[in-house]
């Protein structure tokens, strides 16, 4: 039977609060798996990335089932599908509605079925990016497509000698070693330029301007890196001042601002990441 988008919609309430509940707890295991699933799905909406990992963790390339025929790719028959919330229903919605997006008694977006590479048979994309683990580009091209992130952000990405420093970042500005070896300024670009970021949202309405900077730029260095194909920055989750200063919200706003942030770079190193999907 269909998912319907209340259903939805109490899955992803109820795996926010275990979320949280483990940050609380000191348990890192559930935050790593969400910023892994948000680096395999960085260009879906929060809610549906939940939604991904919540119905078939571990998932690694979803699309609709035209999708994959397009690409000369068959679902597996009687594979049960993944539901995802429809992402211009969802966006009418919420302009709609404003802070009563939520509320079940009010229009809902119908849901879309997506299935998982794992599921589907034929021969792997034309693109060799989309083979799911397969390293995306040379890091000489990551590094490229890093410093053109920063560029187009009219951030300047500066190479000098630092004495016992890899790097820092001035306010639209990114000064890196410039003795790194090619991987090592590829990692300490796109951690300075995460931070520039993530500074430069600090300000909006999100909710999430008092959450440490290194942190937040942490965690997108870690969605990019794994999305990439590099092996992932270890990162902590966050840690609340106490126990009721975390809520549900602050966690949502949190969250969804680091994936719009890793999704601005990713969508400039990867932009076939962004082609192709319903939401």
């Amino acid at each position: 039977m269909p998912m319907k988008f209340g259903t939805a919609i109490k899955l992803v309430e109820q795996e926010l609060l275990l979320l949280r509940e483990d940050i609380v707890a000191g348990r890192k295991e559930r935050w790593e798996r969400v910023l892994t699933s948000i680096a395999h799905h960085h260009a879906y909406r929060f809610e549906n990335v939940l939604l991904i990992e919540v119905q078939q963790p571990g998932s690694t390339v979803v699309r609709t089932e035209a999708h994959w025929n397009q690409v000369a790719r068959k679902v597996e028959e009687r594979t049960p599908p993944i539901y995802v919330i429809d992402g211009e229903a969802d966006k009418t919605r919420r302009l709609a509605f404003g802070e009563h997006w939520l509320d079940r008694h009010y229009f809902s977006p119908p849901m879309v079925e997506v299935f998982d590479i794992r599921d589907t048979l034929g021969q792997w994309p034309d693109r060799p990016e989309s083979h799911p683990g397969s390293p995306r580009g040379s890091v000489r091209e990551l590094l490229d497509w890093t410093e053109r992130a920063a560029a187009r952000h009219g951030i300047d990405v500066i190479y000098d000698e630092l004495n016992g420093s890899d790097g820092y970042s001035l306010g639209g500005v990114v000064v890196a070693e410039r003795r790194l070896d090619c991987s090592e300024r590829f990692l300490t670009v796109l951690s300075l330029l995460a931070e520039e970021l993530v500074r430069a949202c600090r300000s909006s309405a999100s909710g999430v301007g008092n959450v440490q900077e290194s942190l937040a730029a942490g965690c997108i260095t870690h969605i990019v890196t794994s999305a990439v194909g590099f092996d992932p920055i270890p990162v902590p989750p966050p840690t609340p001042p106490g126990p009721d200063e975390l809520g549900v919200v602050a966690l949502t706003a949190l969250v969804a601002r680091v994936q719009t942030v890793a999704s601005i770079i990713l969508n400039g190193l990867q932009a076939e990441l962004a082609e192709d999907l319903p939401v």
